[in-house]
């Protein structure tokens, strides 16, 4: 029943790894999406590869936390994310999107300035959205300035039986 849904599917979500399965290797893929492909690194991203879409995107963003190599062999090999090689290597054909929708403009413009040398814009339908959500919560002085700095003072620590993780507990 699985492999009948399967391949009767115009669209399959998944993940990179799922991407891998057995099951989808008979599939004809015309477009692979990779979302937040600037964790995915170059390792993980060969199932999707070999399923021999006629086209893939990666979405990704540049200026965020980029993939965390762990193992030897990756650090030696110097091993990325599919995403900041393939910005690296197209270099001027990669493609930025400069329209940001989440935020209002406010909250945007320490990010914008700092990690997109002020390349990002707000919609202003966007910006008077988030500004009357904001002003709605009561707990801004100026809802103008809706965005505040804390400075934590502490380290991060190691956890007992949480393997590689680590903890700040005056961040948490």
């Amino acid at each position: 029943a699985v492999k009948a849904t399967v391949k009767k599917s115009e669209a399959i979500v998944g993940t990179v790894q799922q991407a891998g399965l057995s099951l989808l290797q008979e599939k004809k893929f015309v477009l692979i999406v990779i979302d937040e492909a600037g964790l995915v690194d170059e390792t993980m991203a060969i199932a999707a590869v070999a399923l021999g879409p006629t086209q893939m995107v990666l979405v990704g963003d540049e200026a965020q936390m980029k993939v965390r190599q762990s193992s030897s062999e990756g650090l030696r090999l110097k091993v990325e994310s599919i995403f900041h090689r393939a910005v690296r290597t197209l270099g001027e054909q990669a493609v930025t999107l400069t329209e940001h929708w989440r935020m209002c403009e406010a909250c945007v413009a320490p990010v914008n300035k700092t990690f997109y040398k002020g390349q990002l814009t707000v919609q202003q339908e966007v910006n008077q959205k988030r500004r009357a959500v904001i002003e709605g919560w009561q707990i801004f002085e100026d809802s103008e300035k809706p965005l505040t700095w804390v400075d934590v003072n502490g380290t991060e620590e190691k956890q007992e039986g949480m393997g590689r993780s680590t903890l700040n507990k005056c961040e948490a």
